[in-house]
């Protein structure tokens, strides 16, 4: 009984090393293969010829393991390229502190309206 107890465990420990990783799209615009993104800060207003077509969250679980920022970004990017985005938004960040060692970010993703950027 008691080996089954530890197998289950270690199965829950294991299946939950990954970070909270949420992604919404409010419309599909199309994926891209390769894409260079603007990026703006979370303060910056954003121009009336972007608008927003989804969002992405990666948020530590608590077992989260390989959350740096340089991992956290590329997965960012990656999410908005395959969306289809022009750029994104950084509206929440995190860096590592006492309650977690991981980067954690929220951003909106962003297409342009008309093509001529």
């Amino acid at each position: 009984m008691i080996k089954v107890f530890i197998t289950f465990l270690l199965l829950f420990i294991l299946s939950s090393c990954g970070g909270n990783i949420q992604q919404v799209m409010y419309q599909s615009k199309g994926t891209k293969s390769y894409c260079e993104l603007k990026v703006f800060a979370k303060d910056l207003e954003i121009n009336e010829n972007l608008e927003v077509i989804g969002e992405f969250s990666f948020t530590d679980t608590g077992f989260t393991i390989n959350c740096s920022a340089e991992t956290v970004m590329s997965k960012l990017n990656k999410a908005a390229c395959d969306a289809g985005a022009d750029a994104y938004q950084l509206t929440w960040t995190q860096p590592p502190n006492i309650r977690s060692t991981c980067f954690q970010a929220k951003a909106r993703f962003l297409k342009y309206r008309n093509k001529s950027k």
